[in-house]
């Protein structure tokens, strides 16, 4: 499974109008398909710790309900502030949920998106003793 770095391809387009490069320029070297550096994706287990020190950004592809029992970093508590960028892919069943620990604060209302194929990304930053999310999306279906 590859995750697409369309942040790349965003800025790609972003550099011919603010005049960083000649409109004739070719910016091929600037994939859209590249992967984003330190992403791992995450063999997906119903009940699992996850591993910050795995990589900033990770992938998990649900393929049932799941269950986080804790997110370390290297199996110790993460130095604040630590950022991990958290990608739940719904398989092509979908309706699959995902239970936190109780040290993930989520904002109120929200959840993973339960529909088939949809991708929910979670920006985390563990400060003071709990890990916090911050502005979680969802993603179409791909």
């Amino acid at each position: 499974m590859q995750f697409y770095n369309m942040q790349a391809a965003e800025r790609r387009r972003n550099m011919i109008p603010f005049s960083m490069f000649a409109a004739g320029s070719d910016l091929s070297w600037i994939a859209d398909n590249a992967e984003i550096p330190g992403t791992a994706v995450i063999t997906f287990s119903t009940t699992m710790a996850l591993d910050a020190a795995a990589a900033q950004n990770q992938v998990i592809v649900l393929t049932d309900d799941m269950r986080i029992t804790a997110i370390n970093y290297d199996g110790g508590t993460p130095v604040a502030p630590t950022l991990l960028r958290i990608v739940f892919k719904q398989d092509s069943a979908g309706g699959h949920t995902v239970i936190f620990p109780d040290n993930v604060a989520i904002p109120a209302g929200f959840q993973i998106s339960l529909v088939p194929n949809t991708n929910t990304i979670m920006n985390l930053i563990y400060l003071d003793a709990r890990w916090e999310c911050a502005s979680p999306t969802v993603i179409n279906p791909t």
